[in-house]
């Protein structure tokens, strides 16, 4: 984290990614999204990170369905 990295509060995280507290732990939990950093009583994510773990999730998506895509040109192919 360089020294301009904004700092996001869960609630924060939460409204950018549009998602419930519930999926954010959850994503947390499966190491979809970082862990936060303590700061006092709070935890919070630096926005790089949070930027860093969007792209793994876009990437992995995007593979997922080229994977989708692949498998479903292959089944074609041997259908009769």
């Amino acid at each position: 984290m360089d020294g301009q990295d904004m700092l996001m509060t869960r609630e924060q995280v939460c409204d950018l990614l549009a998602i419930r507290k519930n999926l954010f732990y959850k994503m947390v939990r499966e190491g979809d999204l970082p862990p936060g950093m303590k700061r006092g009583k709070r935890n919070v994510w630096p926005r790089s990170s949070i930027a860093d773990a969007i792209r793994k999730l876009r990437d992995r998506a995007e593979a997922n369905v080229w994977r989708r895509r692949s498998e479903v040109h292959s089944a074609a192919q041997k259908a009769p």
